[in-house]
């Protein structure tokens, strides 16, 4: 087993040229300094291999049946990195944007909360006086993390020839099948502003021969 821990905190002014992350108000940078588009601020992976024992007690039926399976698996939990709430077209009058509403409270609500209709709290958010900037700071939103089991099983079956083995495989990814959100309606005054709108895969089961010599 292999497991392996990294915490860190990203902050910068812009990251790099993304649309809607450019600087609003050149003469405001306060707001613009923020977390990171890519700030991930917690991950654990874990990776493990266990052969199920045959026992010699055992008999020869059972051990040919019961022996020889592996159960292997990456298991990975990530905190959701930042998520940039817009405000479309031209409010400050200055012929830029996208730029950022006002925020009259704190969006993020509790994981408890949080429904794929309600991912984030709309309700915060406001439209800033004509020819003004919002006072919403950059990435203030965080999205959904990651907790994902990717699991295998397999066993040889030994050959009389060559030291061969047919080796069957049984795989599953995102194997209990949680929702894994990966998009958002994030544009201030759209149709689902605060929804969840898209999600990573759904479970997936395979299963796969191998001949071996």
């Amino acid at each position: 087993m292999q497991a392996s821990y990294t915490y860190s905190h990203a902050l910068d002014y812009v990251s790099g040229d993304v649309p809607g992350t450019s600087h609003q108000d050149s003469y405001n940078t306060k707001l613009e300094r923020a977390n990171s588009n890519f700030d991930r601020r917690q991950m654990m992976i874990l990776s493990y291999v266990y052969q199920v024992p045959a026992f010699k007690s055992w008999s020869k039926a059972l051990q040919y049946t019961l022996g020889n399976w592996t159960v292997s698996g990456i298991s990975s939990f990530q905190s959701g990195v930042p998520l940039n709430i817009t405000l479309p077209g031209d409010n400050a009058g200055i012929g830029g944007g996208p730029y950022r509403p006002d925020v009259v409270r704190n969006p993020n609500l509790s994981s408890g909360r949080r429904v794929r209709e309600r991912y984030f709290d709309p309700a915060a958010f406001a439209q800033p006086a004509r020819g003004r900037f919002g006072n919403a700071a950059r990435n203030i939103v965080r999205q959904g993390g990651l907790n994902n089991w990717d699991l295998a099983l397999f066993k040889n079956f030994p050959l009389s020839w060559e030291g061969g083995n047919v080796q069957f495989r049984a795989e599953t990814f995102n194997t209990f099948n949680h929702t894994q959100w990966s998009g958002y309606r994030n544009g201030f005054g759209a149709a689902g502003f605060g929804e969840a709108n898209a999600a990573r895969d759904a479970r997936t089961v395979q299963f796969g021969l191998k001949l071996l010599w």
